[in-house]
């Protein structure tokens, strides 16, 4: 009798393990296709262009196809992840801090990169907010800009806007709009870097890397723009992807990052990286922090 009961328990305990896995495994999601959004940081044709190595190995080695989506700000990317219409996306500093602030359990962070050097970028894991105007121009120190015209790159972007609406207004005790006699948005860094070179705007906040990246493309020269305030290190762009796909998955993902050193070198030099890199949510906690 007792064997029999001992039986039955263990045949109940072990229903109840197999209906509590089952109900892990549907709580995650294993989505076909892969919906991947890039920020936009330059012309979306180009960029599309130059991560064509990254998107083949995905599709590769997740058997399926990726859409890639191509929006238009940096919000659309956020709100994208938050309800579950975006996979894997590419996210500046600050606007993965506003997406933790909208729900901290919604992303993690799991790849970023290493940068080579430029003209206006330290070679490393970080970058900066820099201040342009064009080398000929009359300014010559940031507080010769006040009542200026000033571009901003989208309001989700970290070095083109959130930071400089923090740190720089830190520094000029006061507000970019009271400072600045017209700000407008330029949509991204390279439309931003365009404007200023075209004398439309008297100057921008753009990162140091977009910058370096437009001149490594013979776009513009090293002496075009000079910079008139720079702000601390920023850590690199994550990638994420949302927390509710199945392990599995995830897993795959990190592979293709991580283990296709050789496939994925025309992107790398395309984009002036060394090698993509791991990180975590814990790398961008003070990023986090910045912004509450």
């Amino acid at each position: 009798m007792k064997l029999k009961l001992i039986g039955l328990m263990l045949a109940f305990a072990a229903s109840i393990f197999s209906s509590n896995l089952y109900a892990e495994q549907k709580s995650c999601e294993d989505p076909t296709p892969i919906r991947f959004a890039l920020i936009p940081k330059k012309n979306m044709v180009e960029q599309l262009r130059y991560y064509q190595p990254l998107l083949r190995l995905l599709e590769k080695n997740l058997n399926r196809k990726v859409e890639v989506l191509q929006p238009t700000s940096y919000g659309t990317v956020i709100e994208g992840l938050l309800s579950n219409a975006v996979d894997i996306a590419e996210l500046g500093a600050g606007s993965y801090a506003l997406t933790k602030k909208r729900d901290a359990n919604a992303i993690e962070a799991f790849a970023t990169y290493s940068h080579t050097k430029g003209h206006f970028t330290e070679e490393g894991k970080y970058y900066r907010s820099i201040l342009i105007v064009k080398s000929d121009s009359p300014y010559k120190s940031f507080d010769a800009l006040r009542g200026a015209t000033l571009n901003l790159t989208d309001p989700a972007s970290t070095s083109g806007a959130i930071v400089p609406q923090k740190m720089f207004s830190a520094t000029v005790g006061m507000p970019l709009n009271i400072f600045f006699e017209r700000i407008l948005y330029s949509g991204s860094h390279e439309a931003a870097i365009k404007l200023v070179h075209k004398g439309f705007s008297d100057a921008a906040f753009v990162a140091s890397m977009r910058l370096d990246e437009e001149i490594k493309a013979h776009k513009f020269r090293n002496n075009d723009f000079k910079v008139l305030w720079q702000s601390n290190p920023i850590p690199n762009e994550p990638t994420v992807y949302r927390s509710n796909l199945c392990e599995p998955l995830k897993s795959k993902i990190r592979q293709v990052f991580f283990n296709h050193a050789t496939e994925l070198a025309p992107m790398l030099r395309n984009l002036n990286l060394v090698k993509l890199v791991e990180t975590n949510d814990a790398e961008y906690q003070a990023v986090i922090q910045a912004y509450e």
